[in-house]
């Protein structure tokens, strides 16, 4: 019986693809711990999610003397390495070893760690480790009392070698019993192990070691690892990218939407993506590897949803179909307060079946028949007008460069000074306090009156000394002064004499200013 203790098992080798590497897997066990294999290739099936078949998946087992087989262990991670022609560098290395399959591993490592160095990372999980191993012509057995060392060859940087480490240290079951279940594990009391677990779980021995959930957790840290390229230690979010969209997230309708899937690596090898739409489910485009560009013509409809599962991460993007180009109500036209001879165009009321940020329109507008002005955008700014009557023709067109109906509409432009006086009240009219006073007010300019606002007494538009009294909305006295009248405005002002202002702004910008006088009473 004491004689098996020292015999090892080799389970060799899995290959497992992920993004821009493979994984090369193995587990070696003592002749009583067979149970790691299976935990091993639980554990990979996990990584992959069973969403591909074994790479090489033979399972091969070989017999170890305690006293010196490094070589052959050695030997066979190289064959399979090399096999098909790969190249170390673009491949990792995991192994687990239990009991005294990890003291091989450690061993092994320990004499030949210049042959492996070439691979892309290495992680190495030894679980329990218990056993002989004869390294530098002197024979020792590591268990409880006797620690594990690090070798003077071993690299420190953890970007490209990691450690873990699990073991118990209890004696549970007699040596007596027929089953070795009385083994410990030794420590492995050294900064650079990367994780160092001891577990005490009562009950536990040697042989439940690979089973428990800590010891599986650390093989699939050590798969995590091990996948993402160097310099990256946590991957980066799983995600779904459309390749042909405009906007927000808006593609044409009538063309197919080309999408791709990034950052799978370690969590899948391909995966599946559910279309959506309104919720429903309407079909289910399988096995789509790292960015594999795929092409999808959609049902007619508004919002199509994209969802992909990548093991347990959940990547989805929304996507909003545009079938129709842009529409507008009509062309709405103001001055420009800041500059003369100036006027801002813009469409009003637009309407379009995609999501659209305002600068993924662009207008463009013909002035007269002759000059055409564009921009970004849905309305724009027109300089430097002569005098005179002008008409424009307006078309948008969205993200997609689909262009809306033309809108046309006229305006007027004119620097001289707007037309205006109050009819009402006349001028030095006696007002009773407690009355209402009622204004009637002409004004007219050639290109329109934009708006009349009377004051009392002085200009102010500050919300805490508010002197306006009354707002006459445009557009009125086109070509022709017009007459409009103010809402009744309560006589509540000290007695006295008092100024009513009233300022015009005509449609081209200009702003003329009329006063008249009233004695309150």
């Amino acid at each position: 019986m004491r004689l098996k203790l020292f015999i090892l098992l080799l389970s060799l080798m899995i290959h497992i693809p992920c993004y821009a590497k493979s994984i090369l897997l193995g587990s070696v066990s003592g002749a009583l711990n067979e149970d790691v294999h299976d935990v091993v290739r639980d554990e990979a099936k996990k990584f992959r999610h069973g969403g591909v078949d074994i790479q090489n998946s033979a399972t091969f087992f070989f017999a170890f003397g305690f006293t010196e087989k490094a070589r052959e262990l050695r030997n066979k991670i190289l064959q399979k390495a090399s096999r098909g022609g790969r190249d170390k560098s673009n491949q990792s290395l995991v192994l687990v070893g239990m009991s005294a399959g990890a003291i091989q591993i450690w061993s092994t490592f320990y004499k030949y760690y210049e042959d492996f160095k070439d691979f892309d990372r290495i992680a190495l999980v030894l679980i329990d480790p218990h056993g002989a191993s004869q390294v530098d012509d002197r024979r020792g057995s590591f268990k409880k009392g006797r620690n594990l060392y690090w070798p003077e060859n071993w690299p420190s940087d953890t970007d490209i070698f990691r450690v873990y480490h699990i073991y118990q240290q209890q004696q549970w079951g007699s040596p007596d019993s027929g089953k070795m279940i009385n083994l410990t594990g030794a420590n492995f009391p050294d900064d650079r192990v990367y994780r160092s677990i001891k577990l005490s779980t009562p009950g536990l021995n040697h042989e439940k070691m690979p089973m428990q959930k800590k010891t599986r957790g650390l093989i699939q840290d050590a798969l995590k690892f091990a996948c993402l390229p160097r310099g990256e230690t946590v991957a980066k979010p799983f995600e779904i990218t459309l390749r042909n969209i405009t906007g927000r997230n808006t593609v044409d309708g009538k063309k197919k939407i080309s999408f791709h899937l990034k950052n799978l690596k370690c969590d899948c090898y391909d995966a599946d993506v559910q279309v959506l739409k309104d919720g429903i489910l309407v079909t289910t485009l399988r096995d789509i590897k790292e960015e594999e560009v795929k092409k999808y013509k959609p049902p007619r409809g508004r919002r199509i949803l994209f969802k992909a599962l990548c093991g347990k991460k959940l990547a989805d993007k929304q996507v909003n179909l545009d079938y129709e180009p842009p529409t507008f109500e009509s062309i709405k036209v103001t001055p420009n307060t800041h500059r003369k001879r100036s006027m801002i165009l813009y469409a009003s009321k637009v309407r379009d079946d995609g999501y659209w940020n305002i600068t993924d329109y662009r207008i463009r507008v013909t002035l007269d028949g002759t000059r055409n002005h564009s921009r970004s955008g849905t309305g724009i700014t027109l300089n430097n007008l002569s005098d005179g009557r002008h008409s424009v023709k307006m078309r948008i067109s969205d993200g997609l460069g689909r262009w809306s109906a033309p809108k046309t509409k006229t305006f007027s432009v004119s620097t001289a000074q707007a037309v205006g006086h109050f009819l009402t009240p006349a001028p030095n009219m006696t007002i009773y306090g407690g009355s209402n006073l009622n204004i009637l007010f002409l004004a007219g300019h050639p290109s329109g009156i934009m708006r009349v606002s009377i004051y009392l007494d002085r200009i102010s538009e500050d919300e805490f000394d508010f002197t306006n009294i009354c707002t006459i909305p445009g557009v009125f006295g086109v070509g022709q002064p017009e007459q409009k009248a103010c809402p009744p405005v309560p006589v509540d002002w000290r007695p006295g004499t008092h100024v009513l202002i009233a300022v015009i702004k005509d449609n081209s910008g200009n702003e003329t200013t009329v006063r008249t006088t009233i004695q309150v009473r």
